[in-house]
C-alpha cells in the first residue's frame, strides 16, 4: 500500500488494540446511543460527538489517553484536530469502527 502521511493522533486498529491491552488508552465511542448499543469496541466509553465539548472533564478523568472513534473515522479525525488545537491532544481510530471490524477485531454488543 502506498505511503501516505498519517494525521497526527491517528492510530491503526492493531496499534489501538495493543494500547488497550496495555491499559494505556481508553476507546471513546462518539456515535449516537443506538449505534453504541448495537456494537462498540470492547470496554469503550460512550460520549456522543455533540456532547464532547460539554464533557471534556470526563475525557481528562479516563484511566488512559482517550482514543476517539466513530463509524468510519472521518468525524473523529476532525474532532481530534480541533481538540488538539485547544490544547487537548487526543488520538483517534483511523478507519473507525468499520476499519476495526474489517480487520476481524472483537466488538461488544
Amino acid at each position: 500500500e502506498p505511503f501516505l502521511p498519517r494525521s497526527e493522533g491517528a492510530l491503526k486498529p492493531a496499534e489501538l488494540a495493543q494500547a488497550i491491552k496495555e491499559g494505556a488508552v481508553v476507546a471513546v465511542d462518539t456515535r449516537d446511543a443506538a449505534a453504541f448499543k448495537r456494537a462498540h469496541l470492547p470496554g469503550a466509553t460512550h460520549i456522543p460527538i455533540e456532547e464532547i465539548d460539554s464533557r471534556l472533564a470526563e475525557l481528562h478523568m479516563l484511566a488512559g489517553q482517550p482514543v476517539l472513534y466513530c463509524r468510519a473515522g472521518d468525524k473523529t479525525k476532525d474532532l481530534a484536530a480541533a481538540l488538539a488545537a485547544q490544547g487537548m491532544p487526543v488520538a483517534f481510530l483511523e478507519g473507525g469502527l468499520l476499519g476495526w471490524e474489517a480487520e476481524g477485531r472483537a466488538i461488544e454488543r
